[in-house]
């Protein structure tokens, strides 16, 4: 199989992981491992660093050189995150090449991504760098709505169209189907069809189960 059918598949299965993510606001740090697993065979380590307080949130690790990585994490988490000096911890090393920053210069992203690349693997910075770009996107929405609350509070009528609401209110004021048709100029089978929609709606087997939900 081609690198070019390798990188496709890695991107697809990591926007997907995304996707999905995004949707059930549970992205995670295994979210974040799964993701980033090209980062394994990559000769990366790479940081979800929180934008605003410059805090990393998640990261994943590269195999080799495990002192060299754990002193850039000690230094990441206890100064401010000093990307200058790493950047010059990984010029002395004969190992670690430079590090990269994703999503500093996006006003609206709330984290960036901080790459260290290793040299002896090199030769995989370019895919390395372009798969991050294609992936980032998905990552920012899915860590964005992570953050919001899972269930927001509703109220239960906010289902039904206004017309509907109108039929609950004269429901709830004990009025049958006939005087609500009155009332609001349309036929009792009219007010028989909002009243089943309104059921359907509210999940509710009946009228007073309906109404109940509002008392």
């Amino acid at each position: 199989m081609s690198n070019t059918n390798n990188e496709l598949i890695v991107v697809t299965s990591a926007i997907m992981q995304l996707k999905a993510a995004a949707k059930y606001k549970n992205f995670n740090h295994d979210t974040f491992q799964s993701v980033m697993s090209f980062a394994n065979n990559s000769g990366l380590y790479i940081a979800l660093v929180k934008k605003k307080e410059r805090k990393v949130v998640s990261d994943i690790n590269i195999s080799a050189c495990s002192q060299l990585v754990k002193k850039l994490q000690e230094m990441i988490y206890n100064d401010e995150f000093p990307l200058e000096e790493l950047r010059d911890v990984c010029k002395t090393s004969s190992i670690l090449s430079d590090v990269a920053l994703y999503g500093q210069d996006d006003p609206s992203a709330a984290f960036m991504l901080l790459v260290i690349f290793q040299n002896s693997l090199s030769s995989t910075l370019t895919p390395a760098s372009y798969l991050i770009d294609l992936i980032t996107p998905y990552l920012h929405k899915a860590y964005t709505t992570s953050l919001e609350p899972k269930w927001a509070e509703q109220h239960p009528l906010d289902a039904l169209t206004a017309r509907e609401k109108e039929v609950y209110d004269w429901l709830s004021a004990g009025k049958t189907n006939r005087e609500i048709g009155l009332i609001l100029g349309i036929s009792p089978f009219t007010v028989k069809n909002h009243v089943a929609s309104i059921l359907d709606k509210l999940n509710a087997p009946n009228r007073s189960a309906a109404l109940a939900l509002c008392n």
